[in-house]
């Protein structure tokens, strides 16, 4: 059993997390938690508040990512499973892929509007 909870936070996500920008669902959503958070474990109950996602579909969607081997079942505490993503899935490497790369260009077009919006003020002197 991983025990990962020394040092998390639970933090509350809103809907601009990169794989949920995408797929514009709660399936995504839970993906970039664990994503993000993948050093640690976290219960269903922790994934359900930090995501704002009903714990009744946090329950069928990590029973669902469980069987695709995204995420890994650390253990119980107390009555409650806990689960970490997957590092030795390829898949989850390929996410993690898409997930910087949609970070990536996020801040690209960030700096690109930036530098737009500084050389349209040198220009308008």
């Amino acid at each position: 059993m991983t025990n990962n909870t020394s040092s998390k936070s639970l933090t509350s996500f809103n809907k601009n997390t990169p794989l949920e920008r995408i797929f514009k669902n709660e399936n995504a959503r839970i993906l970039d938690f664990f994503i993000i958070n993948q050093k640690f474990d976290y219960t269903a109950n922790e994934v359900s508040k930090s995501t704002k996602i009903g714990l009744k579909h946090v329950y069928q969607i990590l029973k669902l990512y469980e069987e695709n081997e995204l995420i890994v079942n650390t253990g119980k505490i107390g009555s409650d499973e806990k689960y970490i993503l997957n590092l030795q899935s390829p898949l989850v490497h390929l996410l993690i892929n898409l997930f910087n790369t949609t970070l990536n260009i996020d801040i690209d077009k960030i700096t690109l509007f930036n530098n737009h919006k500084n050389f349209i003020k040198v220009q308008s002197r």
